[in-house]
């Protein structure tokens, strides 16, 4: 197998909390332990906008760069960055998470460098996002334009094709909840059961409470 260079645009990275960072790190890693060449770049609040600051964590090659106050702004030097990464050494995949943020700056500089693009669609892409002014238009096109579309259910994959029909999505669950219960609308129980031929050192669920309301919306 030819070892690949990869580079992947994520919103957030660990030591930054919740599941997308966890996913993004874990999905990293395993592209590092098969032998790929993977690089992420990632904006980190703790910057002074504009700055690139490299780092490794492991195999991973991290470049964090300092938001601007205007998101287009930060998503101009997001492009840069890659197109920076692209100039030192020609990346083979990008693979960006979140359509609306990172998703549609890899799709972009992927055609604009002759990249393949993949993107991740996650529930706030296409429960929330789709609805803001602005942002319809950019999560449509990178649904159109990309290489492929990974989502974690089937529900977001038909939401995905309702908006874009004929769109290339895969879904990558590790599993299904099920038996949710609650007897206070605080604390909540259910079942996982993962995927058949799964695997996760760590063991970890975690919870993607960006698409979670109460009651009152």
């Amino acid at each position: 197998m030819r070892s690949l260079n990869l580079c992947f645009l994520c919103n957030k990275y660990p030591p930054e909390p919740g599941g997308l960072a966890i996913a993004v790190r874990r999905l990293a890693q395993g592209m590092a332990a098969a032998g790929h060449r993977v690089q992420l770049c990632v904006p980190d609040g703790g910057l002074p906008p504009g700055r690139v600051e490299p780092c490794l964590d492991d195999a991973i090659q991290l470049y964090r760069f300092g938001p601007h106050p205007r998101p287009e702004d930060t998503q101009a030097t997001w492009f840069e960055l890659v197109e920076q990464r692209h100039q030192a050494a020609a990346l083979d995949v990008l693979h960006g998470y979140y359509i609306a943020g990172a998703g549609f700056v890899t799709v972009y500089a992927g055609r604009y460098l002759g990249v393949p693009a993949v993107i991740s669609a996650r529930g706030n892409d296409l429960d929330r996002a789709v609805f803001r002014p602005g942002q319809t238009g950019p999560v449509v096109w990178a649904l159109r334009h990309a290489a492929a579309v990974t989502t974690v259910s089937q529900a977001l994959a038909r939401k995905a094709q309702a908006l874009v029909p004929g769109c290339p999505v895969t879904v990558v669950g590790n599993g299904a909840l099920s038996n949710i219960q609650t007897s206070d609308n605080i604390t909540w129980t259910a079942t996982f059961t993962p995927d058949a031929d799964t695997e996760a050192a760590t063991n970890v669920i975690t919870l993607d409470t960006a698409g979670v309301i109460d009651a009152n919306g």
